[in-house]
Parts: structure tokens; C-alpha cells; sequence
């Protein structure tokens, strides 16, 4: 087994290979997707698929809603959209952000408080600074150390319990974004 995963990554990028190893440190478990862009930013984005709700999407041969357009009109009117959206067809287990510096990782990051998990790959000499592992710390957004492609997890991400309250439009176009490059690479390889 482990020939085959060191065999499938040879022909992955340097920054790819990090986000994975990074993705194992974190012990987080789904289908990742090493680089999305999402909110103008890229990030690595690990996800799982939520069974109901796919299974009753491929019954209507529905796919990935990522126009808003779409999107609403599945979920009808705004005045009732709030009360009753759909289930997602994904939960993002995490959102993982590979940048040079602590506030821009930290920024980037910030946006996804809503969704899940949420770390930072940061050179060592960033990732070490005290008061940067004190702000994490408060923020809930785990760290990881890097130097060239060595890693190492200075400090996990806190929990964050999945929920549905408050999901607005924006919510659900993010998810669909994430389903939509699920759906594509589980074609991929299947």
C-alpha cells in the first residue's frame, strides 16, 4: 500500500505533495482537494460526501449547483430559503492554507470559520513566533511548521461542530463549489 501511494504521488507537485503530507499530520479523513479557489483565495479543501443528499441528486441527475442562479432555484424562494435549505451534499472536514506569512494565512483562513476545521502551513520561522501560537490558539486554527517539505503539527486545529444554523447563500455556493471538484475527481479515478 504504501508503494502505491508513494507511486501516485510522484507525478504531483511539490506544494501538492506538502498539502497531503500536511492533510496525514492533521489525521483528517475524506477526499482532498489539494488546490481550490474559493473566496479569492487557494486553498486545500478536504471533504466528504454526504450520502442522502448525493444519492438523491444522482436519482434526479442533478450535479453541482455552483451557479447561484441554479442554486436558488432548487432551494426556492428567499423569503423561505432560510428555513429550509437542503442538506448539503458535502461536509468540509477542514480547510487547510499553505502561505509565506501568519496574517495572510490567518486571513485566508478566517473566511472559512463557518465550514470546519481550519490550519495553516507556515515557514518554521513564522510558525514558532509565540504570540502567532497564542492568536491561533484563540482563532481555533491549528499550525503546522515547514521547512522546504519537512512538517511538523506545532498545534491542532481546534474542533468546530458541524451545523446548519445561519447558512446563507454564500454557504451553500462555497459547498457546491466543493462538490463540483468532487464529483471530478472521483470520475478521475473511478
Amino acid at each position: 500500500m504504501a508503494v502505491e501511494a508513494t507511486s501516485a504521488r510522484e507525478g504531483l507537485s511539490d506544494l501538492t505533495r506538502g498539502l497531503l503530507r500536511a492533510v496525514e499530520l492533521l489525521d483528517w479523513q475524506g477526499i482532498v482537494i489539494p488546490e481550490l479557489d474559493l473566496l479569492g483565495d487557494r486553498v486545500c479543501i478536504v471533504a466528504s460526501l454526504y450520502e442522502p443528499e448525493h444519492e438523491r441528486r444522482q436519482a434526479a441527475g442533478l450535479h453541482a449547483l455552483a451557479d447561484p442562479w441554479l442554486l436558488e432555484l432548487d432551494e426556492g424562494p428567499s423569503s423561505e430559503r432560510q428555513a429550509r435549505w437542503r442538506a448539503s451534499p458535502v461536509h468540509l472536514v477542514g480547510v487547510l492554507v499553505w502561505r509565506r506569512t501568519w496574517r495572510s494565512a490567518l486571513t485566508t483562513a478566517s473566511g472559512f470559520a463557518a465550514f470546519g476545521a481550519r490550519a495553516v502551513v507556515l515557514p518554521r520561522e513564522h510558525a514558532r513566533n509565540r504570540r502567532l501560537s497564542l492568536e491561533a490558539a484563540v482563532c481555533g486554527v491549528g499550525v503546522i511548521a515547514r521547512d522546504a517539505l519537512e512538517l511538523q503539527l506545532l498545534q491542532p486545529p481546534t474542533p468546530v461542530p458541524a451545523t446548519q444554523a445561519r447558512r446563507s447563500l454564500v454557504h451553500r455556493l462555497i459547498e457546491e463549489r466543493v462538490y463540483e471538484r468532487l464529483l471530478a475527481s472521483l470520475v478521475s479515478v473511478g
